[in-house]
């Protein structure tokens, strides 16, 4: 009852009212449903906006500075990154007192991030990342052991998915998500944005040798780090399955 009471005052917020959904209007209704979420609500935040941006007069500013515009509003072209900008964020007071392998693994980051500088933005094939490829980071993520192929609901995934998880596939599996990432999608891999955060970033390590790939906390910057890597090949595939897999979306693979 509770999601048909919703569904109704859903239809009634977009003007389907005094009126039964059956088979003859159903097409109706959902096209009212439609134009109220997509045109009408998305009115109102706009509307929202506007009056935020009149409130410090920067609207008015814009409307006679056009020039300003890509300054106050970048887009992802106009975004300018370079691997000092990036280390220059990293908060060293996370980084006291180092072990010998996370001293190794931060000189790792350090130079996957000048790499990826230096790489001009050739992203290879990860423009548009597919399904499969995502099957393939949850399959190389129970070969590695980072999940347990014996949890809860593993077993029936692969199953479902039709996953390899065989020593002979993995090489296949890791071509197609070893291109090296931009600059910017590390960013967005660690922000949930392309842009540099106003804040630093947190580097922390991994406390499990088990753990194969990096783990971003977007929300507070963070960033943690796999400490089972014996050479900076392994964990620079790690850092490129990782970020083609989850620089856009959310939640953790």
């Amino acid at each position: 009852m509770a999601s048909n009471d919703e569904i109704l005052l859903l239809l009634g917020q977009a003007g389907f009212t005094n009126e039964l959904v059956n088979l003859t209007n159903k097409h109706r209704a959902c096209q009212c449903l439609i134009v109220h979420l997509v045109l009408k609500t998305t009115v109102e935040e706009l509307q929202q906006l506007r009056e935020g941006l009149e409130s410090i007069s920067l609207l008015q500013f814009l409307q006679i500075c056009h020039n300003c515009i890509r300054f106050v509003f970048p887009s992802v072209d106009d975004i300018t990154l370079k691997a000092s900008d990036v280390l220059s964020l990293i908060d060293k007071d996370w980084l006291c007192n180092l072990s010998g392998v996370q001293e190794t693994v931060m000189k790792w980051f350090s130079d996957y991030v000048t790499e990826l500088d230096q790489n001009n933005g050739q992203t290879g094939n990860i423009e548009c990342i597919k399904l499969v490829h995502l099957f393939n980071f949850f399959s190389l993520a129970v070969l590695h052991h980072q999940l347990s192929p014996d949890s809860s609901g593993v077993k029936q995934v692969v199953f479902f998915c039709g996953l390899d998880t065989s020593h002979a596939n993995v090489q296949g599996q890791e071509s197609v998500l070893s291109d090296l990432p931009t600059l910017g999608q590390l960013v967005q891999f660690i922000a949930g944005h392309p842009y540099l955060p106003s804040t630093s970033l947190r580097i922390t390590f991994s406390s499990s040798s088990r753990v194969v790939f990096p783990d971003a906390d977007s929300c507070f910057y963070g960033l943690q780090l796999p400490l089972s890597h014996g050479t900076y090949q392994n964990f620079r595939k790690a850092m490129n399955t990782a970020i083609t897999c989850q620089y856009q979306g959310y939640g953790r693979g």
